[in-house]
């Protein structure tokens, strides 16, 4: 196999913070990269021999993205939150965009073959997220304004006209939650790949459209290749602590991954073990061993997760019972 090249981009609003290994440079970042596409043009004879890793940091991240599927340019995506740890690995404790491409350089070291190949863009999916993020921002509002409205009831000297004007308020933000989840799922019909996912998921007992359409952004949005992936993705993954005999902690969820994403489920989870049959038995069996409720609840949200992705795989609806479990 021939040579690749690897470069390490630190990506931010205005540009992009490079490092190859040999020297550091900076590019702009803008929606055709022009100065970067000849920068490689010029260093490299074949552009398929190189390789870009750079941070998942949403919208900022996209142009570069979508530079490497117009130019079939190889790349390695990486989770932000796994750059900040290599640092501390390598002892970097001061942080510059220069240092932070040198750190995600290193990351090439790490990276199989298997996990190095060209950024696929899907329309249909970016419109979704871009829907989701803004319904994810107006939830954290209504949150917000929920807890104030509380505070003001309770508060004696609050002018009611202030009041009435914070509960129109968070009305208008109910209102806009619900245009927002129409729209997505008008996206999701007029495309008939992902109608057919949509509709699977959502054939699970206790998985509502929210999940389903979280569920969808997951599995696609992110690649998701494996169960450890899912659970990883979602901070269902259990983490534990041990050292000799002194040191010892009970394995709990990691509670790294998406906290929207997984609080959903968990409300999903509520709803499955009243609803799907199942997952009425898993629950109850978890609770007969002695398990805690909510550890039981939590269990069931990773079940219906892991459930949800071996449909998304297999292009199958939900079935409840087929005399063996079959997820």
């Amino acid at each position: 196999m021939k040579k690749l090249y690897f470069i390490g981009i630190d990506v931010s609003k205005e540009k992009l913070s490079c490092f190859d290994g040999k020297e550091e440079f900076s590019v702009k970042n803008d929606l055709d990269l022009e100065e970067f596409k000849r920068l490689l043009r010029r260093k490299y004879k074949d552009l398929k021999r190189i390789v870009l890793i750079f941070e998942a940091t949403g919208i900022y991240s996209y142009f570069l993205k979508a530079f490497c599927n117009t130019k079939h340019i190889k790349a390695y995506i990486l989770n932000p939150k796994k750059t900040p740890n290599l640092a501390k690995v390598l002892g970097q404790r001061s942080k510059t965009d220069k240092i932070d491409a040198r750190t995600i350089y290193c990351f090439k070291d790490l990276i199989s073959k298997e996990q190095i190949k060209v950024p696929q863009i899907d329309e249909t999916l970016e419109k979704i997220y871009a829907y989701f993020s803004s319904y994810k921002f107006l939830i954290k509002q209504r949150v917000a304004l929920s807890n104030h409205l509380d505070a003001l009831e309770r508060n004696p000297f609050a002018p009611r006209d202030l009041m009435k004007r914070m509960q129109e308020r968070y009305l208008e933000l109910r209102a806009e939650e619900k245009r927002l989840m129409e729209k997505m799922e008008q996206i999701i019909a007029e495309a008939e790949d992902t109608q057919e996912d949509f509709s699977n998921l959502c054939s699970i007992k206790g998985i509502g459209i929210n999940n389903a359409i979280c569920l969808l952004i997951l599995f696609k949005r992110y690649q998701v290749e494996n169960r450890q992936q899912v659970t990883a993705l979602l901070g269902f993954d259990v983490k534990t602590r041990q050292s000799g005999t002194s040191v010892y902690s009970r394995g709990q969820i990691s509670k790294q991954g998406n906290g929207m994403m997984r609080s959903m489920l968990y409300m999903a989870a509520l709803n499955a073990v009243r609803t799907n049959l199942r997952m009425k038995f898993f629950y109850k069996r978890l609770i007969d061993r002695g398990k805690p409720r909510k550890v039981a609840l939590i269990a069931v949200a990773r079940k219906l997760a892991l459930i949800a992705y071996a449909i998304y795989k297999t292009k199958e609806p939900f079935k409840e019972y087929v005399g063996i479990y079959r997820y």
